[in-house]
C-alpha cells in the first residue's frame, strides 16, 4: 500500500506531502488501531483522538457560513419556482 501511495504522490506532483499521505492511508486502513501505527507521532495521535471526542469543535464562522449559504440556496430555489 505504501508503494501505491508513493506512486500516487509522484504521479500527481504531491511528493512534498508523501509522508502525510502515507499516514492518512494507514489510518484509513485501520482507524480503530491508531495507537498501533508506528508512523504516527504523539501529536498525530492527539489530533486524531480529538477528532473523535470533539466532533463539533469548529470555528463559529464556519457554522455561520453554512447557514447563510443554506438560506441563500433556499431563496434562490424559491425565486426559480416563478412565484
Amino acid at each position: 500500500m505504501i508503494q501505491d501511495v508513493e506512486q500516487f504522490a509522484s504521479d500527481n506532483d504531491l511528493t512534498d506531502i508523501t509522508e502525510d499521505l502515507i499516514k492518512g492511508a494507514l489510518v484509513a486502513q485501520s482507524p480503530h488501531h491508531i495507537d498501533q501505527i508506528h508512523e504516527l507521532n504523539d501529536e498525530d495521535r492527539r489530533i486524531l483522538h480529538e477528532e473523535v471526542t470533539h466532533k463539533w469543535k469548529h470555528p463559529r464562522i464556519l457554522y455561520v457560513t453554512i447557514i447563510l449559504n443554506s438560506v441563500a440556496a433556499a431563496i434562490q430555489g424559491w425565486d426559480q419556482t416563478g412565484t
